[in-house]
């Protein structure tokens, strides 16, 4: 597989029908094989996958693998720029060829790459990125929209694979002399969080406090609000902690924006980065003395970019990898302090602990989050199989001329089944897929969507919330599917195989065609009702007179 070339945004891909699997659902149901997820990370000097190092990151691998916010399964491959215990692949260049399970592969074999540098030089010959030969091949991963991961710690670290690389290298601060946080003194951002238990000590990183962290909002009204998508809990809120660690490192916004290193969207717009979460420095301390006590200051801890709005890859920056290292984990290679063990964000009975789970989600929706935005067919597709979950077993009869609360209806029970697998913002990437194919403005697109503030907008009368829209289109296409597909479960799933055969190799099938037509009955029902609405505005005006 490679990545992913057109200019233009295409939810859907080809299908090979060789390459299909039986994932469970209510029943089977007939999926590409090529919506695995396919992350390649890479890893140099003393990060590994070495279990019993506190400096591996065996832990949050094993949390992205099980990912559950997917509806797809996610394989990791490891990489290190040296030999690496534990990785799969060892002396990794990003231009060259690697032999895993016998397959040789390249970068643009994977949907993600996710980097996480803890090497300071600036030579090639020493580990550093070669801009030369490796930093065209990952211009390229990032241009045919495959996403990137990238973070290091305080100071210089993580300059050596990051400092160069396209937006990952102004959304972050990685060499001191502009500006990143140092590892001593006054100066370094120490978000450990004082435990009253313990005396002030450096293996705080390690106990069962984390920190708080302070999401972004996006939306207009308290109703629609979300935090970004990567930082999302199924429950409507939003992660707030990740792991503590007396020096991390800084995400930043650039100002002003390179024009070559942030495209502009289909309107003109230059997308921006953003920073998504602030974390605040300035907590215990790691000695007894009070001038290792920082000041408070609030920081950028988590980055991203959308690059889907300019036709390239995605792009998300952390702080630390302290967030990611079993030491901080799972307490491994922590010592202890006063005479305690330290067994990191676990409980006395060895469970995660409530901020510990939220975290765990944090990784897994980077995972989501990244990748290239074809991948929305492998939700879409599960659509056949939830026409034959209940609820809709029972209760859906398919109308042959709909009213608009009938869609709207349709649709929330549609909504209830997708949002514990995507969360709202997978909601609205789902329907923006939908609302492509039925040929829909970028325009409409963006309205309904709070995630794209500052994008053209068409503007909603009073009568319609956006939560309406998404949902009439929603229930619209189901309403189409039920009215369109087999009238068993069983001829369904034979007629999607079938499609799956004749249309292998093409980029749209009658599949792709039922759901655009129930948008597009969705949007005519709007219209309708909107001239209705604008009818009796016009005639009370008149009363008024």
């Amino acid at each position: 597989m490679t990545g992913f070339i057109k200019p233009e945004f295409t939810p859907f891909k080809p299908i090979d029908p060789g390459n299909i699997i039986f994932p469970p659902c209510w029943g089977p149901v007939i999926i590409d094989l090529d919506c695995k997820t396919r992350i390649l990370w890479v890893m140099d000097g003393s990060l590994d996958m070495d279990p019993i190092s506190g400096f591996s990151l065996t832990e949050a691998k094993s949390i992205v693998e099980a990912a559950t916010n997917t509806v797809h399964p996610v394989e990791i491959t490891t990489a290190h720029r040296t030999s690496g215990t534990g990785c799969d692949v060892a002396n990794f260049t990003f231009n060259g060829t690697h032999s895993v399970g016998g397959s040789n592969r390249n970068i643009h074999y994977y949907d993600q790459i996710w980097i996480f540098s803890i090497g300071s030089t600036s030579n090639p010959a020493f580990g550093a990125l070669d801009t030369a030969s490796e930093l065209p091949e990952i211009e390229t991963f990032m241009n045919n929209k495959g996403g990137v991961f990238c973070t290091g710690d305080h100071g210089d670290l993580g300059a050596s694979l990051c400092e160069n690389i396209p937006r990952v290298k102004s959304m972050r601060q990685w060499r001191q002399a502009n500006g990143a946080p140092s590892m001593s003194g006054l100066t370094r951002i120490d978000t450990n969080v004082p435990n009253p238990d313990f005396s002030p000590d450096f293996d705080l990183q390690s106990d069962t406090l984390a920190q708080r962290i302070y999401p972004l909002w996006q939306g207009e009204f308290d109703s629609d609000y979300l935090p970004h998508p990567v930082l999302e809990m199924p429950n409507g809120k939003s992660v707030t902690h990740l792991p503590d660690h007396a020096h991390e490192g800084r995400c930043v916004v650039p100002s002003p924006l390179d024009a070559a290193e942030y495209p502009t969207d289909g309107g003109g717009a230059q997308v921006s980065p953003e920073v998504i979460a602030y974390g605040v420095s300035g907590g215990a301390g790691f000695s007894a003395s009070k001038v290792s006590i920082t000041p408070p200051e609030l920081f950028g801890v988590i980055g991203a970019y959308d690059g889907h709005q300019a036709s390239i890859g995605r792009v998300v920056v952390d702080s630390t990898w302290h967030h990611w290292l079993n030491i901080n984990l799972n307490g491994t290679g922590a010592g202890t302090i006063d005479g305690v063990n330290q067994d990191g964000l676990y409980d006395a009975l060895n469970n995660p602990t409530p901020e510990y789970l939220e975290i765990q989600r944090y990784f897994q929706n980077i995972a989501a989050w990244l990748q290239p935005n074809r991948f929305i067919i492998c939700f879409i597709i599960y659509w056949p199989c939830l026409r034959w979950k209940w609820p809709f077993i029972e209760e859906l009869e398919p109308l042959d001329d709909p009213r608009l609360l009938d869609l709207i209806d349709l649709g929330k029970s549609v909504e209830k089944q997708i949002l514990p697998y995507r969360g709202v913002s997978g909601v609205l990437e789902i329907v923006d897929s939908v609302l492509h194919l039925a040929k829909a403005p970028r325009s409409l697109r963006n309205t309904y969507n709070m995630l794209y503030r500052g994008k053209e907008t068409t503007q909603l009368p009073g009568i319609f919330r956006k939560e309406m829209v998404v949902q009439a289109i929603l229930g619209g296409v189901m309403n189409e599917m039920a009215a369109k597909l087999p009238s068993s479960e069983q001829e369904t799933m034979t007629y999607i195989k079938e499609l799956v055969e004749k249309y292998s190799g093409k980029d749209e099938s009658p599949l792709h065609d039922i759901i655009a037509q129930g948008a597009r009955r969705a949007m005519a029902l709007i219209k309708e009702e909107l001239a209705v609405y604008e009818k009796d505005l016009k005639a009370f005006s008149n009363s008024l007179k």
